[in-house]
């Protein structure tokens, strides 16, 4: 995300106080964070790990719409939006770690700090551009590409080890279909830069795959 750390709007003694009322929360793989629909109580800060976001169609279809990193912050929309409700369901890719500020405690530091509001301003419009390029990139990057994208961006998730992730979850990523996935890394794997199985995806040849992810 391409805007500063949350915490960095805020002073050493400002950080400190406010890390001092922060609840340290742990989550394992696979771990559901919230639910999409759940009241939302809290906003977290990524310590470490990465977590999945995902909505529910009316269909009642899961759709992965992006990952998020250490540093990135979720959980806001329900503190900002009037009915107060999860927006997506948040699921860790690997154990991970949040720092997580209750609401009132959010709205009572948003009246004390200003550069709060201007970090939310950044934070939404930083969304907004990731969901233009997504778009685009469905409109004019082949499938398999966008694929080799996202498996590379898995990788950084998953420390480059073996990254747990069903192929229609990565599917939903790269806004494809799930044979399309099957296929694209079918063709990876015969050129020896990707192995799968069940539930999993393991990279042999990372510099390969940077190369089937370029323009």
């Amino acid at each position: 995300m391409p805007l500063q750390d949350f915490f960095s709007v805020l002073n050493h003694n400002e950080r400190r106080e406010l890390r001092s009322i922060m609840r340290r929360r742990r989550f394992e793989r696979n771990e559901v964070v919230f639910h999409q629909g759940d009241p939302g109580s809290s906003i977290h800060v990524i310590e470490s790990g990465w977590f999945l976001v995902q909505v529910l169609t009316r269909a009642g279809e899961r759709v992965g719409m992006t990952i998020e990193a250490p540093g990135d912050v979720f959980g806001e929309l329900a503190l900002l939006n009037t009915d107060g409700v999860r927006t997506a369901t948040i699921r860790a890719l690997r154990p991970a770690e949040t720092m997580s500020l209750e609401g009132h405690q959010f709205n009572d530091l948003r009246r004390r700090k200003p550069e709060i509001d201007r970090f939310l301003v950044a934070l939404l419009t930083a969304r907004v551009e990731r969901l233009t390029v997504q778009l685009a990139e469905v409109a004019w990057t082949p499938a398999d590409q966008r694929v080799c994208r996202q498996v590379v961006r898995l990788l950084q998730a998953f420390d480059g080890g073996t990254i747990y992730l069903k192929q229609s979850e990565v599917a939903s990523l790269a806004q494809t279909t799930r044979p399309t996935v099957s296929n694209a890394l079918n063709d990876l794997a015969r050129q020896g830069i990707v192995s799968t199985g069940r539930g999993f995806i393991d990279v042999l040849d990372p510099a390969g795959l940077q190369r089937q992810a370029e323009p």
